[in-house]
């Protein structure tokens, strides 16, 4: 899924707006497990008020994300 978005949103209401996370205490709890990773840095984002930035996501095992 591609998702666009303006500069300094949080990546969590990215995530809970374009319902790649059903709400967004689901977001919440998976920063806090690690699953949510910035793939072309390999960071884990574990941090639910880090700003959403350019790039590919992984959240879970199974959900991509790119925000363009």
């Amino acid at each position: 899924t591609e998702i666009s978005f303006s500069e300094g949103v949080l990546l969590l209401d990215v995530l809970a707006s374009n319902n790649v996370v059903a709400s967004k205490a689901e977001g919440r709890r998976l920063f806090e497990q690690g699953a949510v990773t910035h793939l072309e840095s390999g960071n884990k984002i574990e941090d639910s008020k880090t700003s959403a930035s350019l790039g590919t996501y992984r959240i879970g095992k199974h959900r991509f994300i790119k925000i363009i």
